[in-house]
């Protein structure tokens, strides 16, 4: 639960560090993968080098932005539950 808050609390950073950008057009698996591999190399980052780090991860942002969302072309519509038995048809007397 914690490092998936870390990568959403990440990709809000990623999302206001880009001007008219919500967090919820960012990629999700593609930011994932990109934050995971560089914060886990953070431990082995000397302290002064962090704040380098994580711009260069900002910097990153631009590319994990979504497409914009196709216009629908029919509305949506609830289906019809399927018949669980086969209707009794009527007798020809």
């Amino acid at each position: 639960v914690l490092a998936y808050n870390q990568l959403r609390f990440m990709m809000t950073q990623m999302a206001c560090s880009l001007k008219g950008v919500e967090p919820y057009q960012i990629g999700f698996k593609q930011a994932s993968l990109y934050l995971t591999a560089q914060l886990s190399i953070l431990p082995a980052v000397a302290p002064g080098k962090i704040p380098k780090l994580i711009k260069e991860i900002l910097d990153m942002a631009e590319s994990f932005v979504l497409p914009p969302r196709r216009v629908r072309h029919y509305p949506r519509a609830v289906k019809k539950k399927p018949q669980r038995y086969a209707l009794r048809l009527p007798s020809k007397a």
